[in-house]
């Protein structure tokens, strides 16, 4: 057996430590002080979540401290976050990605990656190394490579299922108390002399015997996969990968894999049954293209592709730590990140393991499936997305997962809903988190490779945009059509002009492998042999709208990642209803409500109170214009925005430059109401536009000078009105 299927045992085993002799519930471990202390545990509570009677325990280290360690603030994370990106500035939002989808391994809702890129040697290992060297090695396990079956052959608990409860118990202790049945028997045997006697006794002896075979026939190997990140360094092989799959691709929490293998003495095959409880994190790295793989579609949809940055910047500065590094002392990198930066990030990431997993916990001893956190704006996202692609609900799922995992990173800097029956709580999500998923998700959202994406914006749409409309035909002397394709395309020759032309250069089998390939198995581009040149294929969008196919991305995004909606909202109302349908529901007993919202310094805070302090307060929190851009399509406040825009642009470029305080007045102040006096002037046009919409519906937001005359109307004193 290889060096880390080794390590993978020793990963299982760890699993199983801290469990006293007796399988007693109750766990001792040492206070503060030294004084040793009782954890009780709930054991209905615990039979409630298991499916099987083996006793499952709360790892010490990570329940003692439950209640009472420190909270874990925004500006912690903060500070971890830039830490890590101190080592690779240019690759801040993958170091996210990848940061909280190993956080995810301590929740239900895992977020897999797959760290991908063109070829090798681009940093697709080193950021993934990087920002998993931080985590505990009590659940993060690395692989170079891992045979196909290494998990089924992993040391487990054995247990065999009770056909009358249908749940699994734990073999070791039947076998022992059968054991000790066989050893008395065998002392009565020989302690007698009655014929009779002896053989009732050796009788009862084949009976044991013949229930211990039965047993170990029927012995199923229980293998735990729940709250562990698997973290492969190098593309996994295909058969790995397929088994993997089957593991992410069932809803049941366990899984029952029946297979041959060889016995102890390598001679005879013989079945073999494994259950798997639950399902690891994976996160692997790859630069082989796997559109080959017959299970690449489900592979597409469940992992999130991450792209290393590969601009000269990056290398440059890859370089130049490399240089620090490898050409000097240790101290030396000191000048790039601090040891004690280090050593602290680890810490708080090892208190924010804990804080997920005892929260993660609440929910399973409860039976409670969802994402554990509370997104008052998920009915705004969703109506964002188009309802013709299926690919709209794979997005909506990664956003939200996201939105989930960074407000639970932050819960300490949230406000909770809390569940008075339980104990559980919700931390609400509020803009900042949107704010961050949106980042993450302008490549996160995407159904290829971001550098697929790239090449498919930057080098084939305008190159195919460039081509004559009407198909390449070939004449004869006298001007006669001889031949003519059948469609309009590119040549692997042309796109290789174009990527010259673009300071790309490349080859046309690299184009192919690279590009063409594999955006031809995702149905993105089309090909067809050439009329004109047998040898060669001529490559066209599938989605003859090339505007449609500047993105392979469902989820409509600005160029400074504002979500794009269509569709009016009242932002107060949709927030408040989402939070107030909760405080209508009772407890059990009907006398006060089940549930209270409570604000970070523990204290009991009101929905209007709450919607004021982070949702609609700009000092200290992002607010939905900073996240949210509403584009009403036919309708006259967008018309009329672009007319102002190129006025504003064209007056202030008008303006003389010594006049700056003026002209920054001009700018607060070129958003002012004139239908009411309860809205501010502001330099916010999305706050003025919502403002008319919901306020003024039906009234022209930009009314010209004419306009103003006719509804008499006190004109602002802008340009507009003419």
């Amino acid at each position: 057996m290889s060096e880390f299927d080794d390590n993978l045992k020793d990963l299982f085993n760890s699993s199983e430590s801290g469990v006293n002799q007796n399988n007693d519930i109750s766990s001792i471990y040492n206070d503060d002080s030294g004084n040793k202390k009782s954890l009780e545990v709930d054991e209905d509570l615990i039979e409630k979540q298991t499916q099987y009677p083996i006793t499952k325990i709360i790892d010490i280290d990570k329940a003692k401290d439950k209640d009472n360690d420190e909270p874990i603030t925004s500006q912690d994370i903060q500070f971890l976050l830039e830490t890590i990106s101190k080592q690779a500035p240019y690759d801040k939002t993958q170091i996210k990605q990848i940061f909280y989808g190993i956080c995810s391994s301590q929740t239900s809702t895992k977020i897999h990656h797959n760290i991908n890129s063109k070829k090798s040697g681009e940093g697709k290992s080193y950021l993934l190394k990087l920002v998993s060297d931080l985590f505990p090695n009590s659940f993060i396990l690395k692989f170079n490579n891992m045979s196909d079956k290494a998990l089924y052959h992993q040391n487990g608990t054995e247990a065999v299922k009770n056909e009358k409860t249908g749940r699994y118990e734990e073999l070791k202790p039947m076998l022992k108390e059968l054991e000790t049945e066989i050893e008395e028997l065998e002392e009565k045997i020989e302690g007698t002399n009655d014929k009779q006697f002896k053989k009732s006794l050796k009788s009862q002896l084949k009976d044991i015997e013949s229930k211990i075979n039965d047993l170990k026939s029927k012995t199923v190997k229980i293998i735990d996969l729940d709250d562990k990140a698997f973290i492969f360094l190098d593309t996994p092989n295909e058969g790995l990968f397929n088994n993997l799959m089957s593991i992410l691709s069932q809803d049941t929490k366990e899984q029952l894999y029946i297979f041959t293998d060889k016995d102890n003495s390598g001679r005879r095959l013989q079945s073999r049954t494994v259950l798997l409880r639950g399902s690891p994190l994976i996160m692997s790295t790859q630069v082989v293209d796997d559109t080959r793989n017959n299970r690449f579609a489900e592979k597409n949809r469940r992992f999130i592709n991450v792209n290393p940055d590969t601009t000269e910047n990056k290398i440059g500065e890859a370089m130049r730590q490399m240089a620090i590094k490898l050409g000097g002392l240790a101290e030396d990198f000191e000048v790039i990140v601090s040891k004690e930066d280090i050593k602290r990030s680890k810490e708080i990431v090892a208190k924010l393991c804990k804080k997920l997993y005892n929260h993660n916990q609440g929910f399973l001893y409860n039976d409670i499936k969802d994402n554990g956190a509370k997104i008052p704006y998920a009915s705004i996202l969703y109506s964002s997305l188009p309802t013709s692609d299926a690919w709209s609900m794979t997005v909506l799922t990664r956003l939200l997962n996201y939105i989930a995992i960074i407000t639970k990173v932050n819960m300490d800097s949230r406000p909770k809903i809390v569940d008075t029956e339980t104990g559980l709580y919700y931390p609400i999500s509020i803009y900042d988190d949107l704010k961050e998923s949106l980042q993450i998700m302008e490549t996160a959202s995407l159904s290829i490779r971001p550098y697929q994406q790239d090449w498919l914006t930057n080098v084939f749409l305008p190159a195919f945009e460039e081509l004559d409309p009407e198909p390449n035909s070939k004449t004869n002397y006298y001007g006669d059509i001889i031949a003519k394709e059948n469609v309009v395309g590119l040549t692997a020759k042309q796109l290789a002009d174009k990527m010259q032309q673009l300071g790309m250069n490349s080859s046309i089998s690299s184009i192919y492998e690279n590009y063409l390939r594999p955006l031809i198995k995702q149905s993105i581009i089309n090909s067809v042999r050439s009329i004109l040149n047998g040898k060669e294929n001529l490559y066209f969008p599938v989605n003859s709208d090339t505007e449609n196919n500047l993105s392979v991305s469902s989820l409509p995004l600005t160029e400074d990642c504002r979500l794009i909606i269509n569709k009016l909202f009242d932002e107060k109302k949709v927030l408040g209803e989402s939070l107030r349908t909760l405080s209508r529901q009772r407890s059990n007993g009907g006398e006060v409500n089940k549930y209270k919202i409570i604000d970070i310094d523990g204290s009991e805070i009101s929905i209007d109170d709450l919607l004021e302090k982070y949702f609609f307060n700009k000092e200290h929190h992002y607010t939905s214009c900073s996240v949210i851009f509403t584009k009403l399509h036919n309708n006259t406040i967008e018309q009329y925005s672009i007319v102002n825009e190129e006025q504003t642009k064209y007056n202030t470029e008008k303006l003389d430059e010594t006049d700056k305080p003026s002209q920054q007045d001009a700018i607060k102040k070129s958003y002012e109401c004139y239908y009411c006096d309860e809205f501010a002037p502001t330099d916010n046009r999305d706050d003025y536009e919502k403002h008319i919409v919901l306020s003024h519906d039906g009234k022209l937001a930009y009314p010209s000078l004419i306009d103003l005359e006719k509804h008499s109307l006190k004109p602002k004193g802008k340009d507009r009105e003419v």
